[in-house]
């Protein structure tokens, strides 16, 4: 397990290996906070390129009464997902761009998987919240959200996403690292074209928010 902290507003680079079993105790200890609504979060990068780790980790929350949410772009092969599912209780799922050549370009893979992966999580009655990192100039078009509508209501009865605007908070990270910030040209999306995208969704049957 792996962690950024910030120390006085100055990113340092820290994390030390754990065993699944430590990864729990320490979870456990927070168990008194958790109350009905808590639980534990398995994010990344992307937890499932480390499925094993994160299953057994989940098998014993579930054991203890912790409830547990994956959150993850779907990029994995189905029966990865299709074994994290019985799992998990609550499911964050991030999707892109609905379009495979521009998905491609942008995270350098195709969108093949995920999109599989969506309908075989949609037709499991998971509890999912899709979402879509909201990209200018990437993926906020018109033709874009009307087949990514399109396709949340093929596979799910009433469907909800939720919007991530893009912000530039990675940028104090990458100079951390001292690595070039790849998304130095793109500005943030004004509020009131967010809005206008929301209302897009919304018309088009999808039940959409904005995470603050």
């Amino acid at each position: 397990m792996c962690a950024d902290v910030c120390y006085y507003g100055a990113l340092v680079r820290y994390g030390k290996k754990m065993s699944v079993e430590e990864v729990f105790d320490a979870v456990r200890r927070d168990k008194m906070f958790y109350a009905d609504t808590g639980g534990v979060t398995a994010s990344g990068g992307e937890p499932l390129m480390q499925a094993d780790f994160v299953a057994v980790l989940f098998e014993m929350c579930k054991n203890d009464a912790i409830s547990t949410c994956l959150e993850t772009s779907g990029f994995a092969g189905p029966g990865v997902l299709l074994r994290m599912l019985p799992l998990t209780d609550h499911l964050l799922f991030d999707i892109k761009h609905m379009n495979g050549d521009r998905h491609k370009e942008s995270t350098m893979q195709p969108n093949d998987s995920v999109l599989e992966n969506a309908r075989l999580a949609a037709e499991s009655g998971a509890d999912i919240l899709f979402r879509m990192p909201l990209i200018p100039g990437e993926n906020d078009g018109i033709e874009n959200i009307e087949e990514t509508a399109r396709f949340l209501k093929q596979i799910q009865s009433g469907p909800a996403l939720q919007l991530m605007p893009f912000h530039r908070l990675g940028d104090s990270k990458y100079k951390a690292l001292d690595m070039p910030y790849p998304f130095r040209e793109i500005g943030a999306l004004p509020q009131q074209r967010i809005e206008e995208i929301r209302g897009h969704f919304d018309a088009l049957g999808v039940d959409c928010s904005v995470s603050i």
